[in-house]
């Protein structure tokens, strides 16, 4: 490949193509963005210009030390050839604002691709170890009781149908409840029925 087929997005800027090809190994293809912790949104895609092989796609990566330690995001291939990700909880201290960051990109077969992101997700925690999936059904589940406490019940009128509902008001209340709770706690959610 002799032009990158990748375009990158950070939210709030101009579309780049400025990946650059690793003279080494020509899989590999990294673009240097500026205060990439301020970004709160970054979308990797595919041009156009060259497909990707078939079977492979592009892992998407991002570091912050210059290309020492890079930290896998997910991939894109020709069935999926754009993604996005979210960046904004990159920065994790006052030192690390405006922080410049590396994108790399590296074209492996699809199988690799696929595994690296089953593991990402199986692995990706938000705190003390609890999977995504474990956080939203807690979550949901805490919703349901509290909305459900809400509940009135309406006959049926000429025209329209009888049923249960839910004030807007109750879900507005739950919202603000959990917003509170994790800005006191961000680990609440843990102890949740």
């Amino acid at each position: 490949m002799t032009q990158p087929p990748f375009c990158c997005i950070p939210s709030g800027r101009a579309l780049t193509t400025a990946f650059e090809q690793s003279p080494i190994d020509k899989k590999k293809f990294l673009l240097k963005i500026n205060a990439l912790t301020s970004i709160k949104h970054i979308t990797v895609c595919l041009t156009g210009a060259i497909e990707l092989p078939g079977d492979a796609g592009a892992a998407v990566y991002f570091s912050f030390d210059d290309g020492k330690n890079f930290e896998f995001l997910g991939g894109i291939s020709n069935f999926k050839p754009s993604a996005t990700f979210r960046m904004n909880w990159l920065k994790r201290t006052d030192e690390d604002a405006d922080k410049d960051g590396l994108i790399g990109l590296i074209i492996e077969p699809l199988t690799e691709l696929e595994e690296k992101q089953k593991h990402r997700i199986e692995h990706l925690s938000p705190h003390r170890g609890y999977a995504i999936e474990k956080v939203g059904k807690k979550v949901v589940a805490n919703q349901t009781r509290y909305l459900s406490s809400f509940a009135v019940s309406v006959p049926s009128l000429p025209g329209i149908s009888g049923g249960t509902y839910i004030p807007e008001r109750a879900f507005k209340k739950w919202m603000d409840s959990f917003d509170r709770r994790i800005r006191f706690n961000p680990e609440f959610w843990s102890d949740l029925p």
